[in-house]
């Protein structure tokens, strides 16, 4: 992220949260710190990302009584959640790799029960 799009990231919190967020950042030292800090947990987000983190920062807002998010918190809120239905797909993967697993120990108790229970033949 460049170091434009980082100011007006910050511009954009200062904003949105005012002085919950301002007051983290009391000198221009200490601005620095904090957006080498967010810059290096951002790397590798794209612009549609990030854009989509600051899309959420209101309703983030709500749910943490209008304090905002860590640079950890703002990563998070740029990744796109899984839709219910990709979470149901991969509850059916695991569902089917269970029942698969589940079959080959039935059968390996299967075959252990009939050694079990069929008398030996003496030669």
């Amino acid at each position: 992220m460049g170091e434009k799009a980082m100011d007006r990231l910050f511009t954009r919190l200062g904003a949105e949260f005012g002085n919950k967020f301002i007051s983290t950042i009391p000198t221009a030292e200490a601005e620095n710190a904090s957006k080498a800090i967010w810059a290096e947990r951002l790397d590798g987000l794209s612009l549609d990302e990030v854009r989509q983190g600051v899309d959420k920062l209101a309703d983030y807002a709500k749910r943490n009584n209008g304090w905002p998010p860590g640079a950890a918190e703002f990563h998070a809120l740029c990744k796109p959640r899984r839709e219910p239905y990709e979470r149901v797909e991969f509850q059916q993967r695991a569902l089917t790799q269970s029942l698969a697993h589940k079959t080959v120990a039935q059968s390996h108790i299967d075959a252990l029960r009939n050694r079990i229970t069929q008398p030996e033949v003496e030669s």
